[in-house]
């Protein structure tokens, strides 16, 4: 009982349930951050936006809506994908 508990090495369903933890953590937080700039994008207010790297502020926030908003669709799919078919 002592041995387990007091494990230094995780089995593999450990790691893979902190993996999904993070991923879902990871993406909700990327997920809730950018949608505020997506629906300032679609209200059609006027960009008032950083220019990054010496691009226009448009393009600027349509890149920073696809990392923010896209890309945590992605890793919601690559949580779904990865971790639930190994239980199958």
């Amino acid at each position: 009982m002592l041995k387990n508990l007091f494990r230094t090495t995780p089995k593999a369903i450990q790691i893979n349930v902190a993996l999904l933890i993070a991923r879902i953590s990871i993406g909700g937080l990327m997920l809730t951050h950018g949608l505020p700039k997506l629906e300032h994008l679609l209200s059609g207010e006027p960009i008032q936006f950083t220019s990054v790297f010496g691009l226009n502020e448009m393009l600027s926030l349509a890149l920073a809506i696809f990392a923010e908003v896209f890309c945590s669709f992605f890793l919601f799919l690559l949580v779904w994908e990865h971790d639930w078919q190994q239980f199958r």
